[in-house]
């Protein structure tokens, strides 16, 4: 029968795996159709090939449609223009292959899983009123906590295309993308009140110490980008005027974002007081902190061929980071802390950083590479997460504060944005071996690029303020009476990037630039006021080396450092043939060569040594051995381009302020 020009005839050539294979003939032959589809994915054979996949990663697809199906046919598939609508790549990880004996691609298409997402937390409130009292290490005595989840990481995925043609022309597509990182979830605000008396000091006082009060809001972090992997192998007979391609694509998994943090308040009623025993260890312990972005999935993209290939790869991007909430702590209470690295008041916000990029390798390798078309490989490492804000933090203060220990703080209250993340590495190198008739000149082109990944963008801080009132003691080196401070986030550094480029006959062009840094984040402004004009605030009194009443900074984040570049090429054809000597004018003085007169060797030596200064300097043809060589090589070229990358930008800082009106005595421990 004849069918319409509008119409579109589909055979149903298979409906499980095992179903008969002289059906998709029978369509073929017969059924006059313009598509052929195969479904091979039932719930059982699923099974079946997750358990192959386990056994054997390069397996976990039907391998029969390949072999027992595509094989006989494709010639006749190729007549009749019938296109192939199948599923037989079944789990994760593709394998494609052609290995037909003839014109003809195999196709691999693969992705990672995908990483869930965490879930989020709600909001906490506790409040106590009574007396507590804690005596084993890392038993706080209040703990009021919001933790989001964090994101499930990406699936590894790996792709792969064979195509092996005794004549005709072969292709391999490979396309893989790693799984991409689940998202952090995000945690609520988190409310502690208390009054009374508490006392967390352990028996062991050799063990970690407790705070007394905890209050954390920590947003989830992203989970990582998966590794992908492609790879393409195609070979042709060269016998036969066969050609051997292949397309390879490849990206690594994205990291997922991490979860925002909520407000954290903290209020201690008047007439309380609160002490706390450990190293690292606070009396008030309240913290806000985003969620860091999920690192980029390391990329691996490879073709191996007999002629030439295509070959592009980009490292998983990192995620960027989840922002931070408020702190406020408004303590009247009377507070000690005993400890290296203690504190009195710990009040602090931290945004989330951002993931670094992936790591990314293209790579190509050839054999016998003809003329047209060129072999290309391009590989960028992936970008660095964007750090997010930070929350402002606000402390006031009443009553009296005593620390011991070194850089035991009596308030330290700040705000630091995140960072970026760095950018990836990345490597792009070309090996073309070919050295045959058809290869080699200024058309035969092997082009190598590379770029290193971009660090990412740091964020703002919030602003810090400190108003206390109460007298502050504090006894080590390094303390400090009131810290306060905000620090912008500091941009990713640029990824570091090699581009080679390694040729026999054919010409060579290798661009490479190395990974931009980002800019820093800006900070907020800095307060810190200690009484007022009407009535003077209690004294400060620090003892030790280094140690400083009031320290107020606000420091904007740095920006990051420019990614190194280097760049290799090197072309192994011949140089061009040198102009011949004129026969016509031997006596030309610019031909002529001195020779001494008692030499003590033979005069064959001198002609050979002349014969070869005279071929270095153009006054000679070359044997025919070496004409043709160097004839060959004399239109091939290289062209190298290194651009080093450049640095990123400082943030600026904020205005810092200190409104003082009371004693503040500093000394060395006597």
């Amino acid at each position: 029968m004849t069918v319409p020009r509008s119409s579109v005839r589909i055979g149903g050539a298979a409906g499980y795996w095992g179903d008969s294979t002289q059906a998709p003939r029978q369509l073929v032959e017969t059924g006059n159709v313009d598509y052929l589809v195969f479904d091979y994915l039932a719930e059982v054979t699923m099974s079946i090939l997750v358990r192959a996949k386990a056994t054997d990663p390069g397996k976990g697809y039907a391998a029969d449609f390949v072999h027992l199906v595509m094989k006989p046919l494709l010639p006749d598939l190729k007549a009749r223009g019938i296109r192939i609508v199948v599923n037989a790549g079944g789990v994760n990880v593709t394998a494609s292959v052609n290995l037909v004996g003839q014109s003809g691609a195999a196709i691999g298409v693969g992705v990672g899983g995908f990483g869930g997402g965490g879930g989020s937390a709600g909001e906490v409130t506790l409040d106590v009123t009574g007396n507590v009292v804690t005596r084993g290490n890392d038993s706080h005595g209040l703990l009021a906590q919001s933790l989001g989840g964090g994101g499930g990481n990406g699936g590894v995925n790996v792709t792969g295309a064979l195509s092996i043609a005794k004549q005709g022309t072969g292709g391999a597509a490979a396309i893989g993308v790693g799984g991409f990182g689940g998202d952090g979830g995000n945690a609520g605000d988190v409310t502690l009140g208390y009054e009374g008396h508490l006392l967390a000091r352990p028996v062991n006082a050799e063990g970690g110490g407790s705070h007394g009060l905890f209050a954390q809001s920590l947003g989830g972090g992203g989970g990582n980008g998966g590794v992908n992997v492609s790879a393409g192998l195609s070979f042709a007979s060269t016998s036969n005027n066969g050609d051997g391609h292949a397309l390879v694509v490849g990206v690594g998994g994205f990291g997922g974002g991490g979860g925002n943090a909520g407000d954290v308040t903290v209020n201690v009623r008047e007439g309380s007081s609160i002490s706390s025993y450990g190293d690292e260890r606070a009396a008030i312990f309240a913290q806000s902190v985003g969620g860091g972005g999920g690192n980029g999935g390391v990329n691996v993209s490879a073709g191996i061929v007999s002629d030439a290939p295509i070959v592009f790869g980009m490292g998983g991007f990192g995620g960027a980071g989840g922002t931070a909430g408020e702190v406020t702590v408004d303590a009247s209470a009377d507070i000690s802390a005993s400890g290296d690295k203690a504190r009195g008041i710990f009040a602090q916000s931290i945004g989330g950083g951002g993931g670094n990029g992936g790591l990314n390798v293209s790579g190509a390798i050839s054999f016998a590479s003809e003329t047209l078309p060129p072999s290309i490989t391009v590989g960028i490492g992936g970008f660095g997460g964007a750090g997010n804000v930070s929350g402002d933090v606000n402390v006031t203060q009443q009553g009296t504060i005593h620390t011991q220990g070194a850089e035991g703080h009596g308030i330290f209250a700040q705000s630091i944005a995140g960072g970026g993340g760095n950018g990836g590495v990345n490597v792009s190198t070309a090996l073309i071996f070919a050295d045959n008739n058809d290869s080699g000149g200024y058309k035969d082109l092997s082009i190598v690029s590379g770029i290193g990944g971009h660090g990412g963008t740091g964020a703002d801080a919030g602003n810090t303020t400190v108003n206390s009132r109460g007298e502050i003691v504090t006894s080590g080196d390094y303390a400090r009476g009131v810290y306060a401070q905000s620090i912008g986030g500091g941009g990713g550094n640029g990824g570091f990037n090699f581009a080679g480029n390694l040729a026999k006959k054919s010409s060579i062009i290798t661009l490479g630039i190395g990974g931009f840094g980002s800019g820093g984040g800006d900070a907020g402004d800095v307060t810190v006021t200690r009484g007022s004009a009407d009535a003077s605030a209690g004294l400060i009194s620090t003892d030790g080396i280094g140690a400083i009443g009031i320290e107020s900074s606000s420091i904007g984040g740095g920006g990051g450092n420019a990614g190194v570049n280097v760049v290799a090429s090197v072309l192994l054809a011949g140089n061009p043939a040198p102009p011949p000597k004129d026969p016509d004018n031997p006596d030309d003085p610019a031909t002529q060569r001195f020779r001494p007169k008692h030499t003590g060797v033979d005069d064959e030596v001198f002609d050979n040594y002349d014969k070869v200064l005279d071929e270095l300097e153009g006054k000679q043809t070359p044997d025919k051995e070496t004409e043709q060589d160097t004839q060959e090589g004399q239109s091939a070229f290289a062209v190298q381009l290194a651009i080093g990358g450049s640095g990123g930008g400082g943030g600026d800082g904020g205005e810092s302020a200190v409104n003082n009106y009371g004693d503040i005595l500093t000394r060395e421990q006597q």
